[in-house]
């Protein structure tokens, strides 16, 4: 019995990759996008939505089968919790690859990515999903309070300037992590150039969204928007595994 436990699927790496992949659907689909947003890239068209996705969801998908079994116990919840695990992974992979000297322009972010999830594909056991299906209330209430949580934030931070200054601060980083391919940088606009002090986790995502699209540090302004849905679905998961 206890040998038979042992080759349960929820063990947490080993064995031959290629026999699971049957129950790895969206780490299949996280390695397509990566694959797709290459593609296009090398095309020259710009999916700012594709790039997104790569950033946000594409790690997360891949690396499903990490998260706790009172989360992965209920579908909705792991679901929920895919922007929350995609951008940690992101944050550190880019993180740490600028430690160690990397550049952060629009090619090593894209092999950054793949390889991030290739590795959740390939050393990660178990199903994608193993919970039972949402009900359709826990859905539509999951939905209605994303919804109303969007239209309060709108009331704040719809319009513009945005209200407060750490929103520029962060812009601002972003801009420069694009401008001079690197996390590790002064702030050539406060004391004639000091390091930035901002926890380098935002800036990377938002840095290596814009490299990745070519896009100007304004579409980054209501940037915090996506964080505040990010952290009503982690409510979410974290009362819903309880």
């Amino acid at each position: 019995m206890t040998a038979v436990q042992l080759e349960q699927p929820d063990a947490a790496v080993g064995g031959a990759p290629w026999r699971r992949l049957y129950g790895r659907p969206l780490a299949l689909a996280a390695l397509v996008l990566v694959a797709l947003d290459a593609i296009l890239a090398a095309a020259g068209a710009d999916v700012p939505v594709l790039d997104a996705m790569v950033l946000v969801l594409a790690p997360g998908m891949a690396f499903l089968p990490l998260l706790p079994e009172r989360v992965r116990a209920h579908s909705l919840a792991t679901v929920a919790m895919l922007p929350t695990l995609g951008v940690a992974l992101s944050m550190v992979a880019i993180i740490t690859a600028a430690r160690l000297g990397l550049p952060v322009d629009a090619t090593w972010v894209r092999v950054l990515e793949g390889a991030v999830v290739l590795v959740g594909l390939l050393a990660l056991r178990g199903p994608d999903l193993r919970g039972r299906p949402p009900r359709p209330l826990e859905l539509i209430g999951l939905i209605g309070v994303l919804v109303a949580g969007a239209v309060l934030g709108g009331r704040v931070i719809a319009g513009f300037p945005v209200p407060g200054n750490d929103w520029a601060k962060y812009v601002l980083y972003a801009d420069e992590i694009r401008r001079q391919g690197s996390l590790l940088i002064d702030n050539p606009y406060w004391m004639l150039g000091v390091p930035f002090r901002e926890d380098p986790g935002v800036p990377a995502i938002y840095g290596s969204y814009l490299v990745l699209g070519g896009q100007s540090a304004t579409v980054l302004v209501h940037g915090i928007w996506v964080f505040a849905v990010i952290a009503i679905l982690t409510t979410f998961v974290f009362v819903r595994s309880l």
